[in-house]
C-alpha cells in the first residue's frame, strides 16, 4: 500500500476515475475471488431512497 500511494495517477486512472487502474498500469496484479452473496435489507421511506 505504501508503494501504491506514492505512485502517480496513470492516464487510464485519470480517464476512468478508478484507482485500481493505477496498480495495473504500474505492473501490479489484482486477484479476484467469488463469495456467497449476502443479502441485506433496509426499509426506508421512498422519499429518502430517492435522495440517493
Amino acid at each position: 500500500m505504501e508503494r501504491f500511494t506514492r505512485l502517480p495517477a496513470g492516464r487510464l486512472e485519470q480517464i476512468e476515475k478508478l484507482e485500481q487502474l493505477r496498480a495495473l498500469e504500474s505492473g501490479a496484479a489484482i486477484a479476484v475471488g467469488l463469495r456467497p452473496m449476502i443479502r441485506a435489507w433496509a426499509w426506508i421511506p421512498l422519499e429518502d431512497a430517492e435522495k440517493f
